[in-house]
């Protein structure tokens, strides 16, 4: 682990899956998605003290 990694490290857990395999993230990618999706939900009417957060995307079949 790098000193930046350290920093970005232990704010919160993101799980990224792509049809069903995991992608391994490191800290600074981790908290940019994280942090970006937590600001985005937080903005919503219900969304204000977001604990857990789910988000599944389907794309088209034909979208290549």
């Amino acid at each position: 682990m790098t000193p930046t990694d350290k920093k970005y490290s232990n704010r919160f857990d993101v799980d990224l899956k792509v049809n069903g395999e995991a992608i391994g993230l490191v800290p600074f990618v981790e908290t940019i998605l994280g942090e970006t999706i937590i600001a985005m939900v937080k903005t919503l009417h219900g969304g204000e003290n977001p604990s857990t957060i789910e988000i599944r995307i389907e794309t088209a079949a034909d979208s290549e």
